[in-house]
């Protein structure tokens, strides 16, 4: 590399207003920002910006205005800032910005070459793009409660914190890169609840109703812990460990650090397990591993069991 290229970020020089006032798009922003866009955060306010109960996670390498967008000058201060913008990132209901003069069509007309990327629950069309929701709403509409024999409240938000700013980034970053081909812009719809449907692909009920019509039981195939080679087990101090053996090699040398050999067979990943609940045997096995496990504590399985290529 150059000495002119040294200290360049993938961003650098690229724009982005941001109209976001949740953690999903805060998130996104934030991410564009460690890319080295800058990022004018605009917050909609008839009066002083409180940001002391934001965290700095969501707010770093962001600049921040407020504005009145129900008043004359407002308008005008953020008309002069799209028409300067490379990306515009909002998270109203479908609607909400076009009714302030500000939706897709009359930003792309003041400035064609801006990628407009909009968040919201289900979409700019359809049925639902008017509900409103939160993240519990979506998990529930993607599939991810059924995963569970009795629907649990996840303890995370997976379509606030994962699947919706990892998508509305990869999205506008593609959008940039279309734009450097055609010299246009383009309107990136993000929804919270498709983007979740979209990260469950990488469960084993969804892929095997996708690739063969199976619907397993509830808390069935590879992630459901029951399997002795994929689960967690609790060691002698009530600490756990996560105890990974996909892999049959990695498998076999579990099963002879712990000096259980004659559990390999039994216990390993057999075809098909996915689209059904542990055999009886298997059962056993995992069984049988957790006595083992609570014979030390989990520092001393930790300290020995890496040697082994567990």
């Amino acid at each position: 590399m150059d000495a002119e290229h040294i200290g360049k970020r993938p961003l650098d020089g690229v724009r982005v207003v941001d109209l976001t006032e949740a953690a999903p798009g805060q998130m996104c922003t934030g991410l564009l920002g460690d890319m080295g866009a800058d990022v004018i955060r605009v917050q909609r306010t008839r009066g002083p910006i409180d940001d002391a109960a934001r965290s700095r996670s969501i707010l770093r390498n962001k600049r921040s205005l407020g504005l009145d967008l129900g008043s004359v000058q407002g308008k005008e201060i953020l008309s002069r800032l799209v028409a300067s913008a490379d990306v515009l990132v909002e998270g109203m209901r479908p609607g909400a910005l076009g009714r302030l003069g500000f939706g897709y069509d009359d930003v792309a007309e003041r400035n064609p070459r801006i990628v407009y990327c909009s968040m919201s629950g289900y979409g700019q069309t359809g049925p639902y793009s008017e509900y409103p929701g939160y993240d519990l709403n979506f998990v529930g509409v993607a599939g991810y409660l059924d995963l569970f024999p009795n629907p649990a409240v996840p303890p995370f938000g997976l379509a606030d914190f994962a699947a919706v700013p990892m998508h509305a980034t990869i999205g506008i970053l593609l959008a940039l890169m279309a734009r450097e081909r055609i010299g246009v812009g383009q309107h990136v719809d993000i929804s919270f609840a498709d983007t979740t449907l979209g990260l469950l692909a990488a469960t084993s009920p969804y892929r095997d109703y996708v690739d063969h019509g199976v619907r397993i039981e509830h808390m069935g195939g590879l992630f459901s812990g029951e399997y002795p080679f994929y689960g967690t087990y609790e060691a002698a101090d009530g600490r756990w460990l996560s105890v990974t053996g996909s892999e049959h090699r990695f498998w076999q040398n579990l099963c002879r650090a712990l000096g259980v050999e004659h559990l390999i067979e039994a216990g390993a990943a057999q075809p098909g397990f996915n689209a059904r609940r542990p055999t009886v045997d298997a059962a056993r096995v995992r069984q049988d591993l957790q006595q083992v496990f609570r014979r030390k504590t989990r520092d001393e399985w930790l300290a020995e069991l890496p040697r082994h290529d567990v």
